[in-house]
């Protein structure tokens, strides 16, 4: 943090977080706020009351997870320090590795992920597909093609298990819930085709193609990024308002700045601040036209 400041940072985004205060580093992250720096941390992902810090500091914004249907996240930690809430369930996000696969499905972008230990797509591959039920794919109907099935019965490897077993090409299993499924095959000697997981509203697309016997072409090359989900993953939807908002509103103030994104936040949960959402999930357009209207 010391470094951001003197290298002339505004604002810090801080997708960490642990359970231990320290007064020395509470007293920093006043001194920067009073100087004008705004900081962000997530809030934590255990899914319990318990502060977690930096985030817990009064001076530094609390971000909590918010889900596709903006509801808190699960695993958001919750507590009179969370400020606003921010998206945190599968966000797209850069990693190292190419863990990220698309498909194209009657027309549509699908994107999907490995599961553990699946076998490589080295080529890709360009089918039909059939739609299994959680337990069973039927081998007349999908021999030679892509086995589309949904979370939920038996475990992920024995999913993949019938649906090679009925002489399938790659298994795509989607979630029986909001977001991503990811998930283990439990060895690299389970199954021999590769397997992915995808999210339920992946898997309606990828169903009614099937439904309507379209094509479904798997990209070989994966590409570097993941759907993760965390308050890390909020945080830097927090901060990066803050930074769209100085950035058309320079001559605001931090504390404006702040001002405007705690005010305009959409009321989630109980009404006004709460404990799950702080003063709700932060939006940047009204946030914009709250600045915009009053001035600075």
């Amino acid at each position: 943090v010391d470094k951001c400041v003197t290298s002339g940072a505004n604002i810090i985004s801080m997708s960490l977080g642990g359970s231990f205060a320290s007064s020395s580093e509470k007293a920093a992250f006043a001194k920067y706020r009073s100087q004008g720096v705004l900081s962000f941390a997530a809030a934590g992902n255990d899914g319990v009351s318990a502060y977690s810090y930096p985030a817990s500091y009064d001076s530094v914004i609390s971000v909590g997870a918010t889900d596709e249907s903006n509801k808190v996240a699960s695993f958001s930690q919750f507590n009179n320090q969370v400020d606003v809430g921010a998206p945190g369930v599968s966000v797209l996000s850069t990693v190292v590795t190419n863990d990220l696969y698309t498909a194209l499905a009657g027309g549509n972008l699908v994107f999907q992920q490995p599961m553990e230990y699946s076998p490589s797509l080295t080529a890709g591959i360009q089918s039909k597909s059939c739609v299994c039920t959680a337990t069973n794919c039927d081998s007349t109907a999908c021999s030679g093609k892509i086995c589309i099935i949904p979370r939920g019965s038996i475990t992920f490897a024995a999913k993949a298990q019938e649906c090679e077993n009925s002489g399938g090409t790659a298994a795509i299993i989607y979630n029986n819930a909001d977001g991503f499924v990811s998930g283990t095959l439990g060895s690299t000697d389970a199954v021999g085709i590769p397997v992915f997981g995808t999210s339920d509203a992946y898997g309606s697309i990828l169903v009614s193609a099937s439904t309507n016997g379209d094509d479904i072409y798997l990209d070989g090359t994966g590409k570097p990024y993941a759907f993760y989900d965390g308050t890390s993953m909020a945080t830097p939807h927090a901060s990066g308002v803050a930074y769209l908002l100085w950035n058309k509103f320079p001559s605001c103030s931090s504390e404006q700045i702040v001002s405007a994104i705690l005010t305009t936040g959409v009321d989630l949960g109980a009404k006004g601040t709460d404990n799950y959402f702080g003063q709700g999930l932060i939006q940047y357009w009204p946030a914009a036209a709250y600045l915009q209207k009053l001035g600075c």
